[in-house]
């Protein structure tokens, strides 16, 4: 039967007495899976800040070596393109959370732009994704500021491949963890339900 509301109706109530809201509510993530665009941000955003937090942890490791990484290109290529505009500071804390949004803003475009048109593993789909931003990064934003391909220009090949695994683990820790997090939340959400009938 349906729920109304006045003269608007909700949904269907199933027969767990749960009522289900309808289809234009929700947008499609994947095959099989309805969420609400809110839910997706929520995800994404929990799934990127773990992420971060570990490609940070292996980058600040290679500090302990010490081992340079092709770290801040983006940030140096910006304050060349602002140069005489905007003065972007380059202290470490700033750089810090500068690489945090960065991390964020890509896992909000994994999650509304990628993950549901996207086909096969969750592993697999942040392996492509990898890919595609480390090859910007190397053959575009790392030549700009003059730094060679792949920051060949000033760091060793031990370096480079640091570099690239850190880059390579954000995304695929992003995109295993985003599903896992929805799955979780969509659990918790029908529990909570069941638990108001």
């Amino acid at each position: 039967m349906r729920l109304k509301v006045g003269t608007r109706s909700l949904g269907k109530m199933n027969c767990n007495g749960a009522t289900a809201l309808p289809s234009s509510w929700s947008v499609s993530a994947a095959p099989g899976r309805r969420v609400s665009p809110f839910r997706r941000a929520e995800a994404a955003t929990i799934a990127g800040a773990f992420a971060i937090m570990l490609n940070s942890g292996v980058l600040a490791l290679a500090d302990l070596i010490p081992l340079q990484t092709a770290r801040g290109g983006l940030l140096r290529l910006l304050s060349a393109i602002l140069d005489g505009v905007v003065q972007l500071p380059h202290d470490r804390s700033f750089q810090f959370w500068f690489h945090g949004l960065v991390g964020l803003a890509m896992a909000l475009f994994y999650a509304f732009a990628l993950e549901p048109p996207m086909r096969g593993a969750p592993w697999l789909k942040g392996a492509i994704y990898a890919l595609a931003v480390w090859l910007a990064n190397a053959f575009i934003v790392l030549p700009l500021t003059g730094e060679g391909v792949a920051g060949s220009a000033h760091l060793t090949v031990m370096g480079m491949v640091w570099f690239a695994a850190a880059h390579t683990l954000f995304f695929v820790t992003l995109a295993t963890s985003y599903p896992r997090i929805l799955d979780g939340m969509a659990r918790y959400s029908r529990r909570n339900q069941r638990s108001h009938l």
